[in-house]
């Protein structure tokens, strides 16, 4: 998953950080201090970021592969001013 207190954390075995991005340390009273590449983020960020990966990784994905949209190109929508012709 993720290092947490210096420890590198797995859930049900599976790493869901492989490339070692998100960070948590814990101060003396408790409170939560996370990072994401080297910069402070939010706690609620790093929960986000984890629910991510772990989504990424039931589809079958990698933790950091993201889909990109091309966009339309020529041939690829069917224009219904030209279907009939």
């Amino acid at each position: 998953m993720s290092t947490v207190n210096g420890k590198k954390e797995k859930v049900m075995g599976v790493d869901l950080d492989p490339e070692n991005r998100l960070e948590m340390k814990t101060d003396a009273e408790g409170y939560p201090s996370c990072k994401l590449d080297g910069k402070y983020c939010t706690t609620t960020d790093y929960l986000d970021l984890t629910q991510e990966n772990a989504e990424r990784y039931n589809k079958g994905k990698k933790s950091k592969s993201f889909g990109f949209f091309g966009g339309f190109g020529s041939g690829t929508l069917k224009k219904p001013y030209k279907i009939n012709k």
